[in-house]
């Protein structure tokens, strides 16, 4: 997949990337989250492992390797300009997970509660994986040492039998969705 140079990377969003994917200079002193940025972010890493993957021998390990590059561009997909969930897309990565036909796995992260959602497909069955993404201040401060943390936070499994059902992935949908938007407004 080749994603279109609409937008060139400012000074802005080079140090976006850098503070993301290496270390920042300093802690950040407050959230700087930037949509924008965040598909540069998430195209550069689509990009990356697409390059890297050219490189391999080994076709169980293309297969790997493609298997994150549709986890990545799922999470790409199913936001809109704004960061937010893509209701539509997200409807149609889960249909698209029970059919077999969506590949990898489907993140879908839900900034305003600093929550992440991981469906997959496990044989049957679909899982959601549901974890904070982030460490709260007060336990970051109070850990001696290092921040031990465990994933997921919680776990449920449905049959794809009962997947099948579009109100169920409906409401689920739409559910997800005002979730991302409820701190919002």
């Amino acid at each position: 997949m080749h994603w279109p140079d609409e937008n060139k990377s400012s000074p802005e969003a080079i140090a976006y990337l850098i503070h993301h994917l290496v270390l920042p200079p300093k802690l950040p002193q407050g959230d700087d989250f930037d949509p924008h940025h965040e598909r540069i972010l998430l195209r550069a890493t689509v990009q990356a492992l697409q390059e890297f993957q050219t490189h391999l021998n080994n076709p169980v390990q293309s297969q790997q390797v493609q298997s994150v590059i549709s986890t990545v561009t799922n999470l790409l997909e199913s936001r809109n300009s704004s960061g937010y969930v893509r209701e539509l897309q997200l409807a149609r990565n889960l249909a698209g997970l029970n059919t077999s036909t969506t590949q990898g796995v489907i993140p879908v992260e839900i900034k305003a509660h600093n929550a992440g959602l991981v469906v997959s497909r496990h044989k049957d069955s679909i899982v959601f994986e549901c974890f904070e993404l982030s460490p709260t201040y007060q336990e970051a401060l109070a850990a001696k040492g290092r921040l031990v943390r465990s994933f997921p936070a919680y776990a449920s499994m449905l049959s794809t039998e009962h997947f099948q059902e579009t109100a169920l992935r409906a409401t689920l949908t739409q559910t997800v969705t005002k979730i991302g938007l409820a701190a919002r407004s």
